[in-house]
């Protein structure tokens, strides 16, 4: 999950539909509109390749482009970079580097944009590694030392 430059939507891609890595993986993306509090599905544009389907991605953005790294489609784990595109939701698979070895995990994110809550800067929005549950935490900025 990672947010847009703007802090305004929140994006969610691939995963998977169960608890048992035999389930079906995804490859759909939803972004939830914070200004008007819902979600919607992401249409890619034709010709675009997104993804194979998977669970455990890695995700962050730059600017307006959403970077969709590794996780698990089926019983590996991929070394592959993908790129987003959000104003012309197209796909781009980037250069690999063989010596970066395939990897997926536990979604942890930390949203500092106030996506969800102004007087709360610092969130933490995480998914338990069997996928059986979604936990928003929120924490206060730590202060600068002084001394």
């Amino acid at each position: 999950m990672v947010t847009n430059s703007q802090g305004t939507f929140l994006y969610v891609f691939g995963g998977r539909q169960g608890i048992s890595m035999d389930e079906m993986n995804l490859n759909d993306m939803y972004r939830f509109d914070s200004a008007r509090g819902h979600w919607e599905s992401v249409a890619y544009r034709d010709g675009s390749a997104p993804p194979s389907p998977r669970s455990y991605v890695a995700m962050t953005s730059i600017g307006r482009t959403i970077y969709v790294f590794g996780g698990c489609p089926g019983h590996s784990r991929s070394n592959e970079l993908f790129a987003f595109d959000t104003e012309t939701n197209s796909w781009t698979l980037m250069p690999t580097n063989p010596d970066i070895s395939g990897r997926g995990g536990p979604v942890r994110v930390l949203l500092s944009l106030s996506l969800f809550h102004p007087r709360h800067p610092r969130q933490v929005l995480e998914a338990a590694p069997d996928g059986s549950r979604l936990c928003l935490t929120t924490t206060q900025a730590e202060q600068p030392s002084t001394s």
